[in-house]
């Protein structure tokens, strides 16, 4: 029974132990350089919602972010980063536009990007503003 217990005392104090290490950064403070992606050109009305992926083999951050171009709605534009503090927009930028007929026509924002042993794939929401809600 003694043996037992301590099993049981060994495993709460490591669970507690894990817990404490797991949980994720809750304090922030601001960068000082704030933006570091700042609005210009195209997308100089403001950008926002970033996804970024480090990629080891290359050491470079990439990051996608939503991008608002002025008379023509919401895009998803691209920027590197070596050091993650100072980028580079992509000159083809924006990398995703709406398409005509489709779920996404209107505009295309908040996206997020994971890597896979493929290559990189995209989420996004997609807005058509042709669709009318109506209630009875």
């Amino acid at each position: 029974m003694q043996n037992r217990s301590f099993k049981l005392t060994s495993f709460l104090a490591l669970l507690i132990f894990i817990s404490n290490s797991i949980f994720a950064q809750v304090n922030w403070e601001k960068y000082s350089g704030n933006p570091v992606i700042p609005s210009s050109g195209y997308d100089y009305y403001y950008t926002l919602a970033p996804s970024i992926i480090f990629d080891d083999s290359t050491n470079t951050f990439h990051c996608w972010f939503t991008s608002r171009i002025l008379g023509a709605g919401l895009r998803i534009s691209y920027a590197y980063s070596s050091d993650g503090v100072n980028w580079t927009k992509y000159t083809g930028n924006p990398v995703l536009s709406p398409t005509q007929g489709t779920f996404d026509e209107s505009e295309i924002k908040g996206c997020s990007v994971i890597k896979d042993n493929v290559g990189y794939k995209m989420y996004y929401t997609g807005y058509k503003s042709s669709v009318k809600l109506s209630m009875k």
